[in-house]
């Protein structure tokens, strides 16, 4: 499962700039199911429409994340994409001749990640950003705090 986490992060992460004082910025927080500490995954930020900003994003681990500068988002919008896959105990081909591996299944609600309408704002300051999710049929927009 580690791999499924890295390949992901490997897919969000961007290179920082070279030169000047770089714009980005570091951001953390909590993650949180039904008000329980989410125990590992990924959470992406896709620039909103108007953002003219990177991908970025980082791995979590009990409950908590924070995204360093280096790799940390610019000033603007964002929408939030939250995922932690786990194995299954299903055996699946990965490719012929090549030992079985499992397949996943996301823990989180899809309105928490492919379907998700959470959002959030960065700027200079705070950046603690907090996200309280529920497994049940509640807007994913109102779980969202700051």
């Amino acid at each position: 499962m580690k791999w499924v986490h890295l390949l992901t992060l490997a897919t969000v992460l961007v290179l920082p700039g070279c030169g000047k004082e770089s714009a980005r910025l570091s951001i953390y927080g909590t993650i949180t199911l039904d008000g329980d500490p989410v125990e590992t995954g990924v959470i992406t930020l896709k620039p909103a429409e108007g953002t003219k900003a990177p991908l970025v994003g980082g791995e979590f681990t009990r409950g908590a994340y924070k995204i360093a500068t280096a790799n940390g988002p610019i000033a603007g919008k964002y929408r939030v994409e939250i995922r932690s896959p786990e194995e299954s105990h299903e055996e699946v081909v990965v490719y012929p001749g090549a030992p079985p591996g499992f397949k996943t299944i996301e823990t989180i609600p899809e309105a928490y990640n492919t379907k998700s309408k959470l959002e959030i704002e960065v700027s200079k300051g705070s950046q603690e950003h907090n996200f309280d999710l529920i497994s049940s049929s509640k807007s994913a927009a109102e779980n969202q705090k700051k």
